[in-house]
């Protein structure tokens, strides 16, 4: 509970099979997680204080996970995969295809039809999902070093991009995604989180750092 975040409690605990990576919660009912080995697990949270197993999934391994109330899409880091789950039932998940994209999708996005794939060492690639048995890439933006993390806001991607630190990407064109500026940092960029106009990077030895992006053209 963050009601108060100087006075933060533990409401419950749920032990998932395998290990966390990356959790996606729809609708404050259903959380998403992508668990590793043991692929995705969906646990139904619509009471906090009593998580529930509601269905899951085998994937090799689970990396990432982004969902809408239908469809979720799971990163799989190891086979450069992106699997596309019909969860309409989330207690009977359905994998409709597994797309693979060359590259080493580390984590996903989504937004209006379209998947937004942090694809490590092949940069950022935009997947159209409006027929989720017959994805396709339609952007592709490289970028420097390895993409491992990914968020949209608005008609922004931001992307951490380890040791050249975070990407902010005007993708209100998905076919034609366009880099607007590279922040760098004095750690490697692993994870982030985007709140309106900030942007919290989990910056590896060098902490937790903000970054200003009002002006996405110029972040501070």
């Amino acid at each position: 509970d963050v009601t108060y975040p100087h006075q933060l409690k533990q409401v419950a605990a749920y032990d998932t099979e395998g290990s966390p990576w990356r959790i996606a919660v729809v609708d404050q009912r259903y959380a998403y997680v992508a668990a590793g080995a043991r692929g995705l697990q969906i646990v139904d949270i619509s009471d906090l204080a009593h998580p529930q197993a509601a269905g899951d999934l085998y994937v090799p391994q689970a990396r990432g996970v982004a969902a809408t109330a239908n469809l979720a899409c799971v990163a799989d880091r190891y086979l450069g995969m992106l699997g596309l789950i019909n969860v309409a039932d989330p207690t009977n998940p359905v994998l409709l295809t597994q797309f693979y994209t060359g590259g080493g999708v580390f984590a996903v996005a989504v937004r209006e039809g379209k998947v937004y794939v942090a694809d490590g060492a092949t940069g950022l690639k935009v997947v159209d999902i409006s027929d989720p048995v017959h994805p396709a890439v339609v952007g592709v933006l490289p970028l420097p070093d390895v993409a491992v993390d990914i968020e949209i806001v608005r008609t922004l991607a931001f992307v951490a991009g380890r040791e050249s630190g975070l990407h902010i990407v005007d993708v209100h064109d998905p076919a034609q995604p366009v880099l607007l500026s590279t922040f760098d940092t004095p750690g490697e960029v692993w994870g982030l989180s985007a709140q309106r106009e900030r942007v919290f990077l989990a910056d590896g030895p060098a902490g937790v750092r903000m970054v200003d992006v009002s002006d996405p053209a110029q972040p501070v």
